[in-house]
């Protein structure tokens, strides 16, 4: 960073290839480290073969800034970078933009690149209840064992007729 001429702070381009049907944009991330009152600002670039479904839509701290089909010109330029024949002749060119409190970044982007529609909340962060690292318990059920385990001790204290206890 120092060699770059970088500031503490200071954003790093980072260029991710994810050669998946539907990739996964980890966007907490970027909030790591930070004060939940601090600025966040960064841009996505999606580079997929249909417009892309997302997930969470724009909103809130995520803006769609372009949402077009790529130029030839565009694509022409990226495939003559090295490593980066895998470029296609046409391609949907999507870029948001994030302007967020880092304490409101509680989602990742989910992307359906087929265009369909049906980005994963899982993989979004935004289906809590079914993740592996997050226990939801949801409140009738927890009621509902409560009140059975209160009989059971209400019960247990009664004493039994007819029954001789030993």
């Amino acid at each position: 960073a120092q060699a770059r001429g970088q500031q503490l702070g200071d954003g790093t381009p980072v260029h991710i290839t994810i050669p998946t049907p539907n990739p996964w944009v980890p966007l907490r991330i970027l909030a790591l480290g930070k004060k939940p009152t601090d600025r966040v600002e960064a841009d996505v670039f999606l580079l997929t073969a249909n417009r892309p479904a997302l997930l969470p839509a724009p909103g809130d701290g995520l803006a769609l800034a372009h949402d077009d089909r790529a130029t030839t010109l565009l694509l022409d330029d990226l495939r003559a970078d090295d490593g980066m024949a895998w470029v296609p002749e046409s391609a949907w060119l999507t870029r948001l933009s994030i302007d967020s409190d880092a304490g409101d970044i509680r989602y990742d982007l989910a992307i359906d690149a087929s265009g369909e529609g049906h980005p994963s909340a899982r993989a979004a962060g935004l289906d809590l209840a079914t993740t592996s690292d997050s226990y939801h318990v949801p409140p009738v059920w927890l009621l509902l064992a409560l009140g059975s385990g209160a009989i059971f001790v209400i019960f247990k204290q009664l004493p039994r007729r007819g029954v001789e206890r030993v």
